[in-house]
C-alpha cells in the first residue's frame, strides 16, 4: 500500500473509509497536509473543505468542525 488508511465519520454517516494518498484540511492554526509516513499528529479541523487524493482522483468533502488523529499511517477525522 502506497497511501494510508483514512476514515471520516460524522454522527450520521461515514463520509470516507479507504486508502488515501494525501489529505489537506484546514486546522485552527492553518492548513495541514498529510501523506504516508507523516509524524503522529492530533489537530482540530475547522468547518470547510477536506481535499483527499486517492487513486489519482481528487475528492472534496465538506464537513463541520472536528478533530483529526494520525498515527502509524492511519487517520481518523471525527466531525460534526
Amino acid at each position: 500500500m502506497n497511501g494510508f488508511m483514512l476514515k471520516i465519520i460524522s454522527p450520521d454517516e461515514t463520509l470516507f473509509d479507504g486508502v488515501c494518498d494525501s489529505l489537506v484540511f484546514t486546522a485552527s492554526d492553518g492548513k495541514y497536509g498529510i501523506m504516508r509516513g507523516h509524524s503522529p499528529v492530533t489537530a482540530s479541523v475547522t468547518a470547510g473543505k477536506i481535499k483527499i487524493l486517492s487513486g489519482g482522483e481528487e475528492r472534496i468533502i465538506e464537513t463541520g468542525c472536528g478533530i483529526l488523529h494520525f498515527e502509524n499511517n492511519n487517520a481518523i477525522i471525527v466531525t460534526e
